[in-house]
């Protein structure tokens, strides 16, 4: 029996591994995904509550320029913004008047100033906080924003005077989480292996040996006598296979004895049939026989009576010499005639 070019586990074996690599990939990427909008959200809440001390800050000064106390120290207005900054993963902000002026910016605005000055529009029209993100970089396995930003109205007496918005640029988040996933990469490499060697030997134990077993008896199989199946202790697939292949294997030896008992009936039958044939051929032999005793013997019969005829008269009237001779050389010709009849 020709052997298949993989065998069963080979193929178990690699689907298996497939299964397990795009499920563990796909919940890494659902992680990844939960894990980056995790940390979006808490950029966000540190940016509206840095926005929010901002404004606060804003205000006193806006009161009192010349003094502005935060944190219980004097300092002035861009020591204080530096100081929030240095505490936050922000690192630039801007100022914005009523009038839509921008007033004054600190750190290193190098793109998306105009982005954030329109933020602080909106901010002074609603009057509430905004957020916008910007850009786009390479995250972990797509794309992602590249920069958050958090506007919040500056309001004095409950009217804004202005609003404030600050900047914070994502790639030391998505950095963060680019070295997370190694470590979750390393762990679903060693899950795959210790899921591969479980479930194989599951497989192997309850899939695999069965049928391996099965197949060795097909191959081996000569006599219903002689099989030997391995018992079904389970009702699954392969306890129906077995029994299904020993219900088959005995209707495939009942069909052999049938067979074997047809083929006895019928030459029992062509023995029957030789020899009735070889009567008919005797019977016909003999027929053709008497057909042809009777023939020559109606052949004979008119010039054996010519010459008993000729004889007779032979015998029974004086002929001269002449005639004597003509009649013995007619009994000649019908003797003749006969030797030529009985030699044909």
């Amino acid at each position: 029996m020709k052997r298949p070019f993989y065998s069963l586990r080979t193929g178990i074996l690699a689907n298996l591994i497939f299964l397990i690599l795009a499920a563990m990939l796909l919940i890494n990427a659902v992680m990844i995904k939960l894990a980056e909008n995790d940390l979006l959200h808490s950029r966000v809440r540190e940016g509206k509550s840095l926005a929010n001390a901002l404004s606060i800050a804003l205000q006193s000064y806006l009161r009192n320029p010349e003094k502005t106390l935060l944190l219980g120290r004097k300092h002035t207005l861009e020591e204080n913004i530096k100081y929030l900054l240095a505490q936050s993963p922000y690192s630039e902000v801007v100022f914005v008047s009523t009038s839509g002026n921008r007033q004054f910016t600190v750190g290193q605005w190098n793109q998306g100033k105009e982005d954030a000055v329109a933020l602080c529009r909106q901010s002074i029209v609603t009057g509430k906080p905004s957020i916008t993100f910007n850009g786009s970089t390479w995250a972990v396995m797509w794309l992602g924003y590249e920069n958050v930003k958090v506007s919040a109205p500056v309001k004095i007496g409950g009217r804004s005077v202005g609003a404030v918005a600050i900047c914070s640029h994502l790639s030391d988040l998505y950095t963060h989480l680019r070295q997370s996933e190694k470590i979750i990469l390393i762990y679903i490499v060693l899950n795959t292996i210790i899921l591969l060697a479980a479930g194989m030997f599951l497989l192997s134990r309850v899939v695999i040996k069965p049928i391996q077993r099965l197949l060795k008896v097909t191959e081996e199989f000569e006599d219903i006598e002689t099989m030997a199946l391995a018992p079904e202790p389970s009702r699954n697939e392969i306890g129906q296979l077995s029994h299904s292949l020993r219900m088959m294997l005995n209707r495939l030896e009942q069909n052999k004895q049938q067979l074997k008992d047809h083929i006895a009936s019928l030459e029992r039958a062509n023995e029957e049939l030789r020899r009735t044939q070889e009567e008919v051929v005797r019977s016909e032999k003999l027929a053709s026989v008497g057909r042809l005793a009777a023939g020559v013997a109606h052949e004979i019969g008119n010039p054996v009576g010519v010459v008993l005829g000729y004889l007779d008269l032979m015998k029974n009237q004086e002929l001269s010499e002449s005639e004597m001779n003509d009649a013995l050389e007619r009994c000649e010709s019908e003797i003749n005639r006969i030797n030529r009849i009985i030699r044909q």
